[in-house]
C-alpha cells in the first residue's frame, strides 16, 4: 500500500513538472514571438464580449433547473401528510439540486461579472472596441445581468429557506439575518451537522487543489501577459490564509 501510494506520488510529480516545462516553453515562446500587448488585448475584447453572453446563458439554465425543482418540491411539501417518508424525501432533493444551481449560478454570474468589468476597463482605456451602440448593450447586459441574478439568488434562497422551515418547523434561520449560519448550526440536528462538518472538509480540500492551479495559472500569466504581479501574491495570501486558519482551529480544538 506504501509502496503503491508513493509511485502515484512520483508519478505526479513527474506530471506536474512535464507540465510546468511545456508551460514554461510555451510562455518563452509566444513571449519571442508574439506581442504580450497583443495578447492581452485580444484576452480583454473576447472577455468583454463573451462574458455577457455566457452570464446571461448560465442564468437561463439556473432558471431552467432551480424553478421547475423548487415548485415540484413545494408541490410534494403541499401534499405531505407527515408520515410518508418518500414524499418528503423527494421534496428535500429537488430543494437540494434547486438550491446547488442557484448557489452555481451566483457563483459563476460573480466571476464572469469579474472577467467583464477587467475586460471592459482594458479596452476602455486602450480603445480596442468602438464606442456604439452594440457595446452599450453589452454593458447594460455584462452588469444588468449580474444585478437580476444577485436579487434572484437572495430571493429565491429565502423561498427555499420558508419551504424547509414549514417541512421541518424546528429551522428558525433567516437568510436575511447577519447570524444566520450560527443560527441554522443550533437548529440542526447531530445528522445534519455531521453532513455539514464532512460538506465543509470537502469543499477545504477541493479549495486547495483549485488555489493551487490558479498560483501556478497566475506566475505564468504575469511572465506571458504581463498581469498585474499582485494576482499571484493575492491567491497566495488567501491560500496560507485557508492553510493556516484549518490548522490553528484543528489544534485549537485538540487541546479542548
Amino acid at each position: 500500500m506504501k509502496n503503491k501510494a508513493l509511485v502515484k506520488f512520483i508519478v505526479m510529480m513527474v506530471i506536474c513538472l512535464l507540465v510546468g516545462m511545456v508551460g514554461g516553453f510555451l510562455a518563452a515562446f509566444l513571449g519571442d514571438n508574439t506581442s504580450p500587448a497583443a495578447l492581452g488585448d485580444l484576452a480583454a475584447i473576447v472577455g468583454f464580449y463573451g462574458a455577457p453572453i455566457l452570464s446571461l446563458l448560465a442564468f437561463l439554465v439556473v432558471l431552467g433547473i432551480a424553478v421547475p425543482h423548487f415548485n415540484q418540491a413545494k408541490q410534494s411539501a403541499e401534499i405531505w401528510d407527515g408520515d410518508d417518508e418518500e414524499i418528503i424525501d423527494d421534496a428535500e432533493n429537488k430543494l437540494n439540486i434547486a438550491l446547488i444551481a442557484s448557489n452555481t449560478g451566483f457563483s459563476l454570474g460573480s466571476v464572469l461579472l469579474s472577467v467583464f468589468i477587467c475586460a471592459m476597463l482594458s479596452v476602455v482605456d486602450k480603445g480596442a472596441v468602438p464606442r456604439n451602440a452594440v457595446t452599450r448593450v453589452f454593458v447594460i447586459v455584462g452588469i444588468g445581468v449580474y444585478v437580476v441574478n444577485l436579487i434572484f439568488s437572495v430571493v429565491f434562497q429565502q423561498k427555499i429557506l420558508n419551504l424547509i422551515k414549514k417541512i421541518s418547523p424546528e429551522k428558525q434561520a433567516n437568510v436575511y439575518d447577519s447570524k444566520f449560519e450560527s443560527k441554522w448550526m443550533d437548529s440542526c440536528d447531530e445528522a445534519e451537522k455531521v453532513i455539514i462538518y464532512k460538506s465543509g472538509y470537502k469543499a477545504y480540500s477541493n479549495t486547495v487543489k483549485v488555489i493551487n492551479v490558479l498560483w501556478v495559472c497566475s506566475v505564468f500569466g504575469a511572465a506571458l501577459f504581463k498581469i498585474d504581479g499582485w494576482v499571484p501574491i493575492v491567491i497566495g495570501i488567501i491560500w496560507m490564509t485557508l492553510i493556516v486558519s484549518y490548522q490553528m482551529e484543528a489544534y485549537r480544538l485538540e487541546k479542548h
